[in-house]
C-alpha cells in the first residue's frame, strides 16, 4: 500500500493532467472547426495529413505511457529498473520512427 503522501500526489497530478488534456483537446478541436469551416472542399484533407504527418496518435501513446511508467514507480509497484527499460524502450520507438519517416522523406524528395 502506497503512503497516504504518494496517493495524495498521484490524485494531484491525475487531476492537474486531466484538465491539461481537456484544455489541450478544446483548443484543438477549436482549431480543426475553424480550419474545415474555412476550407474549401479539397482543402480539408490537407488538414488531415497534417495531423496524420505529425504522429498526434503515436506520441500521445509515448506520453501516456511515460506518465503510466512514472506514476506506477511513484506508488512504488514496479521498479527503478523497470522504468528504465520502459523508457529506453520508448526513446528507440521514437528514434526509430523518425530515421525511417526521414528517410522516406528523403526517398519522395528525390522522385
Amino acid at each position: 500500500m502506497p503512503a497516504p503522501a504518494n496517493v495524495e500526489l498521484i490524485t494531484s497530478l491525475s487531476r492537474d493532467m486531466a484538465i491539461s488534456v481537456v484544455a489541450l483537446s478544446s483548443c484543438f478541436m477549436i482549431v480543426g472547426a475553424i480550419a474545415f469551416w474555412r476550407a474549401g472542399a479539397g482543402q480539408a484533407k490537407t488538414f488531415s495529413l497534417l495531423i496524420q504527418r505529425s504522429q498526434a496518435l503515436q506520441m500521445a501513446t509515448v506520453v501516456l505511457i511515460i506518465v503510466g511508467a512514472c506514476t506506477l514507480r511513484i506508488l512504488d509497484s514496479i521498479s527503478s529498473e523497470a522504468v528504465v527499460s520502459i523508457l529506453s524502450g520508448i526513446a528507440g520507438y521514437v528514434l526509430g520512427g523518425r530515421s525511417r519517416a526521414d528517410t522516406k522523406a528523403d526517398n519522395e524528395n528525390s522522385n
